[in-house]
């Protein structure tokens, strides 16, 4: 088989994979050849990407120092796996193949380009389907490409319309791209809305999940927005939180002047929740997500 026909080939078995979520799982094929003689073909399976799949049709034993591999999609690195050592860049670069023919960078923001850089770094020459056949593969896997340049951010924990008693819950989520500083959560009662103290934080152990701390300062119906700030919804947020924190100084001084705990000072000046008032969702703030969740009680 020819060069092209070889990627031709990639892009036959991208056709068969169908992904339960093509939002979040791309159509992937991949083929692996010698001198134009193909030795090994799939594509991407629930849990398995191609380019393991392909490897694993093949003698572990054999040579691959000639071996060109075709596949739609960038190798992954091990920014988007689990386990070191488990990403398609780092089995490739293990099984010493010659060239790597790849259809398009992966959209995903924690492999664009990373994966080709390494197959480079470790001497595999790198090339990239022309564009008619990259075109082709874009329309393929239009949903997940649109799917990956936004965060994909959606809330897994509460669910929509848990009870929540205590004046605090740590909201959990899932992204497809990691959320920045400028990603908060915000609580909304009528025409009242309430900046959280925090940013969506990765959870270390798990790289595609986040966590926000959101607190309640009234028993009664909350929604919770998960929003993107632009500049101007940063100014909104940091106004907010500023007053928040001289209000808690407040509290914190009169505790001391007045020898009484820093709870019975809050209940004579005021927990400082005060919201600000505003028909809809504050100007600047890109809403990624939202839940409504019922605060019972304020004892935990």
């Amino acid at each position: 088989m020819t060069h092209y026909e070889l990627m031709v080939e990639a892009i036959a078995w991208l056709e068969k994979c169908q992904p339960k979520d093509p939002d979040r799982d791309p159509r992937v094929g991949a083929v692996v050849a010698i001198d134009g003689e193909m030795m090994a073909a799939d594509h991407r399976g629930e849990e398995d990407h191609a380019e393991k799949r392909c490897l694993a049709q093949i003698d572990p034993r054999r040579d691959l120092s000639r071996a060109t591999v075709y596949t739609t999609l960038e190798p992954c690195t091990h920014k988007v796996r689990t386990k070191e050592g488990e990403s398609c860049s780092d089995r490739l670069v293990r099984a010493q193949v010659r060239k790597v023919v790849i259809g398009i960078l992966d959209p995903n923001q924690g492999v664009c380009g990373k994966g080709l850089l390494q197959l480079q770094e470790h001497k595999i020459e790198v090339e990239l389907f022309p564009h008619d056949l990259a075109q082709r593969i874009r329309r393929l896997n239009d949903r997940f490409i649109q799917a990956q340049q936004s965060l994909g951010l959606r809330i897994a924990f509460p669910e929509n319309g848990t009870e929540i008693r205590g004046r605090s819950c740590q909201l959990i989520g899932k992204f497809n791209n990691p959320p920045g500083d400028n990603v908060v959560a915000i609580t909304n009662i009528g025409d009242q809305w309430w900046p959280q103290p925090g940013s969506l934080r990765v959870i270390p152990e798990n790289r595609k999940e986040w966590q926000v701390a959101v607190y309640f300062g009234i028993k009664a119906p909350h929604k919770i927005y998960i929003v993107k700030a632009n500049d101007l919804g940063m100014e909104f947020i940091e106004y907010y939180r500023k007053g928040v924190r001289k209000h808690s100084q407040t509290i914190q001084d009169a505790s001391k002047k007045l020898g009484i705990s820093e709870a019975a000072a809050a209940d004579v000046i005021g927990r400082g929740y005060l919201g600000i008032s505003m028909p809809t969702l504050p100007k600047g703030l890109d809403m990624q997500d939202c839940i409504t969740i019922n605060v019972s009680s304020l004892d935990a």
